[in-house]
């Protein structure tokens, strides 16, 4: 919403949604959080580290691409890298 309106208070909800999330993430050293059963890691796009990726990289202004592979000749770094 931020990026539509550029209101300042859009932006900081984001944060604040960014800090919550942050609560949840695994300490194993990568950037990884559970599913929405909190059962087990998750690394799906809708409800897992891969959405949570995206998220975070958008709300820190960077271009990203989700792939699972080695970053591209472009140079641009993979979201979630397994």
């Amino acid at each position: 919403m931020y990026e539509l309106v550029h209101e300042a208070r859009f932006l900081q909800s984001a944060h604040k949604v960014a800090e919550g999330i942050m609560q949840f993430r695994w300490s194993g050293g990568a950037l990884l959080f559970p599913g929405d059963s909190i059962s087990r890691l998750s690394c799906s796009y809708g409800n897992g580290s891969a959405g949570i990726a995206l998220f975070l990289n958008r709300l820190l202004g960077e271009k990203v691409i989700l792939s699972c592979s080695t970053a591209s000749s472009e140079g641009v770094k993979p979201a979630v890298v397994i």
